[in-house]
Protein backbone atom coordinates (compact mmCIF):
# COMPACT_ATOMS: atom_id res chain seq x y z
CA UNK A 1 0.00 0.00 0.00
CA UNK A 2 1.58 3.53 -1.38
CA UNK A 3 1.77 5.83 1.72
CA UNK A 4 3.63 9.28 2.55
CA UNK A 5 4.77 10.31 5.71
CA UNK A 6 5.89 13.61 6.93
CA UNK A 7 7.39 13.08 10.39
CA UNK A 8 8.31 16.02 12.45
CA UNK A 9 9.30 18.37 9.22
CA UNK A 10 10.70 22.10 10.07
CA UNK A 11 11.09 24.88 7.17
CA UNK A 12 12.94 27.91 8.41
CA UNK A 13 13.64 30.69 5.81
CA UNK A 14 16.56 33.14 6.30
CA UNK A 15 14.53 36.99 5.85
CA UNK A 16 17.27 39.66 4.27
CA UNK A 17 17.81 41.26 7.36
CA UNK A 18 19.26 38.11 8.98
CA UNK A 19 16.54 36.93 11.15
CA UNK A 20 14.45 33.66 11.00
CA UNK A 21 10.85 33.24 9.79
CA UNK A 22 9.62 30.10 10.93
CA UNK A 23 6.86 28.63 8.45
CA UNK A 24 6.85 25.06 9.56
CA UNK A 25 6.87 23.41 13.18
CA UNK A 26 7.09 19.69 14.18
CA UNK A 27 4.47 18.73 11.05
CA UNK A 28 3.52 14.84 11.42
CA UNK A 29 0.71 13.93 8.66
CA UNK A 30 0.48 10.64 6.86
CA UNK A 31 -1.02 9.69 3.55
CA UNK A 32 -2.35 6.39 2.29
CA UNK A 33 -3.40 5.80 -1.21
CA UNK A 34 -7.65 6.33 -1.74
CA UNK A 35 -7.55 8.87 0.82
CA UNK A 36 -8.62 12.78 0.56
CA UNK A 37 -7.17 14.51 3.46
CA UNK A 38 -7.65 18.68 3.50
CA UNK A 39 -5.10 21.15 4.48
CA UNK A 40 -6.95 24.28 5.27
CA UNK A 41 -5.55 27.65 6.29
CA UNK A 42 -5.01 31.14 6.12
CA UNK A 43 -2.29 32.90 3.42
CA UNK A 44 1.00 32.50 4.38
CA UNK A 45 0.31 29.90 6.84
CA UNK A 46 2.44 28.06 4.64
CA UNK A 47 0.32 25.26 3.11
CA UNK A 48 2.00 25.29 -0.16
CA UNK A 49 5.65 25.61 1.74
CA UNK A 50 4.81 22.04 2.99
CA UNK A 51 3.21 20.74 -0.49
CA UNK A 52 6.46 21.92 -2.80
CA UNK A 53 8.92 19.74 0.09
CA UNK A 54 6.02 16.54 -0.20
CA UNK A 55 6.80 17.44 -3.52
CA UNK A 56 10.43 17.61 -3.08
CA UNK A 57 10.64 20.82 -4.68
CA UNK A 58 12.37 22.64 -1.35
CA UNK A 59 13.96 20.57 1.21
CA UNK A 60 13.08 20.64 4.73
CA UNK A 61 15.00 22.20 7.73
CA UNK A 62 14.43 19.63 9.83
CA UNK A 63 12.68 16.01 9.64
CA UNK A 64 12.11 14.27 6.49
CA UNK A 65 9.34 12.87 4.08
CA UNK A 66 9.21 9.04 3.42
CA UNK A 67 7.72 7.75 0.13
CA UNK A 68 7.09 4.01 1.38
CA UNK A 69 9.48 3.83 3.65
CA UNK A 70 12.45 5.98 1.37
CA UNK A 71 12.88 9.39 2.50
CA UNK A 72 12.73 12.14 0.15
CA UNK A 73 15.17 14.64 1.47
CA UNK A 74 18.03 12.01 1.09
CA UNK A 75 17.23 11.72 -2.97
CA UNK A 76 19.80 13.16 -5.18
CA UNK A 77 18.25 15.53 -8.15
CA UNK A 78 17.74 12.76 -10.63
CA UNK A 79 16.48 10.45 -7.83
CA UNK A 80 14.42 13.00 -6.84
CA UNK A 81 12.87 13.69 -11.00
CA UNK A 82 12.43 10.32 -11.01
CA UNK A 83 10.15 9.92 -7.74
CA UNK A 84 7.89 12.99 -9.29
CA UNK A 85 7.56 11.50 -12.85
CA UNK A 86 6.38 8.71 -11.39
CA UNK A 87 4.85 8.40 -8.00
CA UNK A 88 3.47 12.25 -7.84
CA UNK A 89 1.28 14.58 -9.56
CA UNK A 90 1.01 18.44 -8.67
CA UNK A 91 -1.33 20.70 -9.44
CA UNK A 92 0.14 24.30 -8.99
CA UNK A 93 -1.94 27.22 -7.74
CA UNK A 94 -0.97 28.82 -10.80
CA UNK A 95 -0.64 26.45 -13.22
CA UNK A 96 2.96 26.53 -14.07
CA UNK A 97 2.05 26.00 -17.77
CA UNK A 98 4.42 26.61 -21.09
CA UNK A 99 3.04 29.23 -22.45
CA UNK A 100 4.99 28.48 -25.79
CA UNK A 101 3.02 25.27 -26.09
CA UNK A 102 -0.74 24.25 -26.89
CA UNK A 103 -2.88 22.28 -24.18
CA UNK A 104 -1.50 18.91 -25.62
CA UNK A 105 1.46 19.11 -25.47
CA UNK A 106 1.37 20.86 -21.77
CA UNK A 107 -0.02 17.67 -20.71
CA UNK A 108 1.68 15.23 -22.23
CA UNK A 109 4.78 16.56 -20.86
CA UNK A 110 5.46 13.82 -18.15
CA UNK A 111 4.07 10.97 -20.22
CA UNK A 112 6.90 11.55 -23.25
CA UNK A 113 9.64 12.36 -19.96
CA UNK A 114 8.22 8.66 -19.22
CA UNK A 115 8.77 6.83 -22.72
CA UNK A 116 5.51 6.53 -23.44
CA UNK A 117 4.74 6.48 -27.23
CA UNK A 118 3.16 9.11 -29.01
CA UNK A 119 -0.19 6.68 -29.71
CA UNK A 120 -0.40 6.48 -26.05
CA UNK A 121 -0.31 9.23 -25.11
CA UNK A 122 -2.87 10.73 -27.21
CA UNK A 123 -4.62 8.51 -26.15
CA UNK A 124 -4.19 9.45 -22.63
CA UNK A 125 -4.15 13.30 -23.39
CA UNK A 126 -7.26 12.61 -25.18
CA UNK A 127 -9.24 10.72 -22.67
CA UNK A 128 -8.51 13.15 -20.05
CA UNK A 129 -9.22 16.17 -21.81
CA UNK A 130 -12.85 14.87 -22.60
CA UNK A 131 -13.62 13.87 -18.95
CA UNK A 132 -12.50 17.34 -17.95
CA UNK A 133 -13.99 18.94 -20.73
CA UNK A 134 -11.24 20.81 -22.34
CA UNK A 135 -11.21 18.32 -25.39
CA UNK A 136 -12.08 21.07 -28.03
CA UNK A 137 -9.19 23.19 -26.82
CA UNK A 138 -5.79 21.24 -26.75
CA UNK A 139 -4.92 22.94 -29.94
CA UNK A 140 -4.81 26.31 -28.23
CA UNK A 141 -2.15 27.78 -25.85
CA UNK A 142 -2.57 29.02 -22.56
CA UNK A 143 -3.12 32.42 -23.47
CA UNK A 144 -6.22 31.29 -25.44
CA UNK A 145 -7.65 29.57 -22.63
CA UNK A 146 -9.83 30.87 -19.52
CA UNK A 147 -8.65 30.46 -16.35
CA UNK A 148 -10.58 27.64 -15.34
CA UNK A 149 -9.61 25.63 -18.93
CA UNK A 150 -6.08 26.32 -17.40
CA UNK A 151 -6.73 24.73 -14.26
CA UNK A 152 -7.83 21.61 -16.18
CA UNK A 153 -5.08 21.15 -18.16
CA UNK A 154 -2.51 21.73 -15.45
CA UNK A 155 -4.81 18.80 -13.69
CA UNK A 156 -5.13 16.54 -16.59
CA UNK A 157 -1.10 16.75 -16.89
CA UNK A 158 -0.74 15.95 -12.83
CA UNK A 159 -2.84 13.10 -13.61
CA UNK A 160 -1.51 11.82 -16.83
CA UNK A 161 1.19 9.72 -15.40
CA UNK A 162 -1.46 7.64 -13.28
CA UNK A 163 0.13 8.70 -10.07
CA UNK A 164 0.47 7.27 -6.73
CA UNK A 165 -0.28 10.66 -5.05
CA UNK A 166 -1.85 14.07 -6.15
CA UNK A 167 -1.05 17.27 -4.47
CA UNK A 168 -2.96 20.19 -5.38
CA UNK A 169 -2.95 23.83 -4.38
CA UNK A 170 -6.38 25.23 -4.33
CA UNK A 171 -7.48 23.58 -7.14
CA UNK A 172 -11.32 24.91 -7.73
CA UNK A 173 -10.24 28.24 -7.05
CA UNK A 174 -10.28 29.66 -10.66
CA UNK A 175 -13.04 27.61 -11.89
CA UNK A 176 -17.25 27.93 -12.48
CA UNK A 177 -19.74 25.33 -10.56
CA UNK A 178 -19.66 23.09 -13.23
CA UNK A 179 -16.10 22.90 -13.71
CA UNK A 180 -15.50 21.96 -10.16
CA UNK A 181 -18.14 19.40 -10.32
CA UNK A 182 -16.23 18.11 -13.44
CA UNK A 183 -12.86 18.06 -11.39
CA UNK A 184 -14.29 16.50 -8.18
CA UNK A 185 -16.07 13.33 -9.98
CA UNK A 186 -12.26 12.37 -12.04
CA UNK A 187 -10.78 13.45 -8.70
CA UNK A 188 -12.88 10.29 -6.87
CA UNK A 189 -12.79 8.35 -9.93
CA UNK A 190 -8.89 8.26 -9.55
CA UNK A 191 -9.28 8.06 -5.63
CA UNK A 192 -11.01 4.08 -6.05
CA UNK A 193 -8.28 3.57 -8.33
CA UNK A 194 -5.90 4.00 -5.55
CA UNK A 195 -5.20 7.71 -6.10
CA UNK A 196 -3.75 9.63 -2.62
CA UNK A 197 -5.03 12.99 -2.47
CA UNK A 198 -3.79 15.86 -0.20
CA UNK A 199 -5.29 19.23 -1.16
CA UNK A 200 -4.41 22.47 -0.10
CA UNK A 201 -8.38 24.34 -0.30
CA UNK A 202 -11.00 26.11 1.56
CA UNK A 203 -14.31 24.56 -1.01
CA UNK A 204 -16.42 22.73 1.64
CA UNK A 205 -17.24 20.33 -0.95
CA UNK A 206 -14.18 18.79 -0.99
CA UNK A 207 -13.94 19.20 3.01
CA UNK A 208 -17.55 17.37 3.03
CA UNK A 209 -15.84 14.62 0.87
CA UNK A 210 -12.55 14.10 3.02
CA UNK A 211 -11.53 11.45 5.61
CA UNK A 212 -9.48 14.03 7.67
CA UNK A 213 -9.21 18.10 7.76
CA UNK A 214 -6.21 20.18 9.13
CA UNK A 215 -5.88 23.56 9.66
CA UNK A 216 -2.36 25.30 9.42
CA UNK A 217 -1.63 27.82 11.08
CA UNK A 218 1.05 29.41 13.84
CA UNK A 219 3.38 26.78 11.71
CA UNK A 220 1.38 24.11 13.29
CA UNK A 221 -1.08 21.15 12.16
CA UNK A 222 -4.00 20.27 13.77
CA UNK A 223 -6.37 17.79 12.38
CA UNK A 224 -10.14 19.09 13.14
CA UNK A 225 -12.26 16.12 11.34
CA UNK A 226 -11.06 12.73 11.09
CA UNK A 227 -13.29 9.67 9.38
CA UNK A 228 -10.79 7.31 8.91
CA UNK A 229 -12.01 3.53 9.14
CA UNK A 230 -10.63 1.48 11.66
CA UNK A 231 -9.80 -2.22 11.21
CA UNK A 232 -12.80 -3.29 13.47
CA UNK A 233 -15.03 -1.09 10.68
CA UNK A 234 -15.71 1.89 13.04
CA UNK A 235 -15.31 5.41 12.31
CA UNK A 236 -12.90 7.65 14.15
CA UNK A 237 -14.06 10.90 14.83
Amino acid sequence: MNRLDVKDVEKTFHEPDGSKLQILLHIILTIHEKELIIIKGPSGSGKTTLLNILVGLIRPTAGSVYFNGIDISQLNLKQLATYRLNHIGYLFQHWNLFPFLNARENIEIPARLQGLTQSSRNKKVEELAASLGIYNRLNNRPDEMSGGQKQRVALARALINDPSFLLADEPTSNVDAQTRTNIVDILQEKRESGLGLLIATHDPFFEELADKVYILENSTLTIIKNNTINITGEIRS
